[in-house]
Formats: structure tokens, sequence, C-alpha cells
């Protein structure tokens, strides 16, 4: 039937996990019908989380690993590389094309509509599906989550976006968790968690490919940012000229903030801005706002070290002057959705949006 799961066990057999051949068949009479196939899909260990109390041990199938590189907005619109915070809506996103300053809505619609804030194309990859939005549930392809009213959480998607497989019903990639397959309404909880669907995107029957009007052969990343020699001489000198007194106590209430982005209540969530409101955070922010010297040095370093909110901290905390401009000129300069010489599409990634914000700020300092 429609949208049916036949699930098989390999029994006793001893042998079963080591089969490297299988043959499959269907009858049907509609000529040349295809079915989807998924082998191993283990059931996933979210289904035990307390914020999915809908989501059932065998309807929580997982598709893949843990991942800090993609989260679920990312990996709506066929992306594994925008990072685990990146969030279409947030100004201080290094990597973000899309943000609109009209509102939330408007920055996803650009986001899954291939379209930047002048209405002009902002392709997400080189062949990815053009979704614009729908009141028609049925039509969706990809759905947006939300805390009435408008506080939005989440995104899963479903087959045939940007024409991958997502399984037998919906798929999600939760924050820097797995991914997996899911029921529509599996993992609603209307005022915790993700809450629930609140907007639809249909596909608009055009694709980035068609649009671009040249001969691209695929996607390929920007290149890894890194530091100048000198510039990374200036970060090390900026951070030795802060008193080591001054770095003890930073670190203990940045470590005592980071241990928060594990809490049940956060560790599913994507938006940056859900994680600057602990007890926590206003005790670092206190300690940063109440000196007369700059410690986003300190910030900067743990950025580039991996810690994606830590680029954030640098903004939230306006650590710095002219923040806003720095971001908007770390946009500008990205190389997202340029073709290389030999005709590859360029994704620009959370890493080399946070390496060229850092570059820039350095050079205010």
């Amino acid at each position: 039937g429609r949208l049916s799961r036949i699930k098989k066990q390999g029994g006793t057999n001893p042998n079963y996990n080591n089969l490297q051949y299988a043959l499959i068949t269907h009858y049907t009479h509609i000529y040349n019908k295809t079915i989807d196939f998924y082998a191993k899909c283990e059931n996933s260990y979210l289904w035990q989380d307390e914020l999915f109390p809908n989501l059932k041990a065998d309807d929580a199938i997982k598709s893949a690993d843990a991942s800090e590189e993609y989260n679920c907005i990312s990996w709506s619109g066929g992306l594994t590389n925008l990072g685990r915070y990146f969030w279409p809506p947030h100004i201080h996103c290094a990597n973000n094309r899309w943000y609109d300053f009209r509102g939330p809505k408007q920055s996803f619609d650009n986001f899954y509509g291939n379209k930047n804030l002048q209405g002009g194309n902002e392709f997400r990859f080189s062949n990815a599906m053009t979704y614009i939005p729908t009141s028609d549930s049925n039509q969706s392809i990809v759905d947006l989550w939300a805390i009435p009213p408008e506080d939005y959480t989440h995104a899963s998607v479903k087959k045939p976006a940007d024409n991958f497989l997502h399984g037998y019903d919906w798929e999600s990639k939760h924050a820097n968790d797995q991914r997996i397959f899911h029921p529509r309404h599996a993992l609603s909880q209307y005022y915790m968690g993700y809450g629930d669907v609140a907007a639809y995107y249909k596909q608009s029957g055009t694709s980035a490919l068609a649009m671009i009007g040249q001969n691209v052969k695929g996607d390929k990343e920007a290149e890894p940012f890194s530091l100048t020699a000198s510039e990374i001489d200036k970060l090390n000198t900026l951070i030795k000229n802060i008193p080591s007194s001054q770095k003890v106590i930073f670190e203990n209430l940045y470590q005592a903030w980071k241990k928060t982005w594990i809490s049940p209540e956060l560790i599913i969530l994507s938006n940056p801005d859900a994680f600057f409101k602990s007890d926590e955070c206003k005790k670092l922010s206190d300690f940063c706002k109440g000196d007369d010297w700059s410690l986003a040095p300190l910030f900067m370093r743990k950025c580039i070290d991996g810690d994606e909110l830590a680029g954030y901290a640098v903004c939230y905390l306006k650590l710095i002057d002219n923040i806003d401009l720095i971001m908007e000129k770390t946009r500008y300069e990205s190389p997202h959705g340029k073709i290389t010489s030999d005709g590859y599409f360029i994704i620009d990634t959370w890493r080399s949006g946070w390496g060229r914000f850092i570059k820039n700020a350095l050079m205010t300092q």
C-alpha cells in the first residue's frame, strides 16, 4: 500500500550481519513502477526523547549519523555543510545569503525559493529545487515548524525534495544529532520542542540548474578559510595581552555556558538566539561588558577551534564596534554561487563564513 513499510529481521542466522547481496523483486499492474528500498536502517534512539512523546520506536528510523556540520534547515534545503546553527533569519549568520530584514518568514521564503533580499537569484546549490509557500498541506514538500505564533524551530522534508530519497514518509535532521525518517507530525508537542508544522512549501517546477544557464558539473565546498601568519600573530598577541586572571574567569564562565548547549530543551534547537537566554550566558555577558578591554579574541579562538556559537557570541555581546557592518562585509565577500574555472558551483560553509568574519574583525583591532 501507499507509504507501507515491510520490516524484516535477519533471524538467528549468525551470518546475517555478513550478508553482501540481496534479491529484491516487486509486482505491480502499473508499468515501470519503482519502489524505494532501504537496507540496514536502524531504529533511532530519538524516540526516547521526552520532547517527542508522539514518536514511536518503530517510526523513528535512522537515516544518517549525528553531525555538527549541518542542521534541519540545511538538510531541508538539500545541503549538509551549512553548519549546526545555520539560520536564514539571523543577521549574524556568517554564511547566510538569504537574510531578509522584513522578518523570519521572508528569510525562509528566500532560502527555499533560491532568492535574495533584492529578489535576485541566490541558489542553495547547483541543482536545488525552488520552493514557494503554499497554504495546501497536501502539496507540501518542506514543512516549517514553529511554536505559536511564529517562533520557528525546525524543518522537515519529504521525497522528491531536491531529488533525494527521504524515506517512507518525512525526514528530519535534528540539530547536531541524527537524521531520521518519521511520520509527519510525530515530532509535535504544541508549546515545547519544535511545536508543530506552521508553514508549507511546494515545488515550483524550476531548479537552479535550469536557471544558471551554463554547464555546471556539480558542487564544491568553498576552500577552507585560514588566517595568514600575521593575522594569527595578531590574534595571539591580543589574547596574550588579556590578564591571566581574567582569562581564567572567562574560561570558567564560558564552560558553564557551553554545558547549557546540551541541555534537553536546547540540544534539539538550531536557532542561535535560543542559546543566549540562560543565566549562564547572562553571567558571561555581564563579565564581558564589565571590563574595559575586549575579550573578543578569546571567543574568536573558540570559534576557530570549532565552537560556532562563540562566533555568534562576539556579535550578540557586541564585543566589537560596527559589528553589523563587519558581518555585512563578511556576507558580501562570500564565494557562494560562484562557478569555478573547472565548472563547479561553490557552496559557502559555516567554517569559511566565520573564518572571513574573524579576519574582518581582526582588521578593526
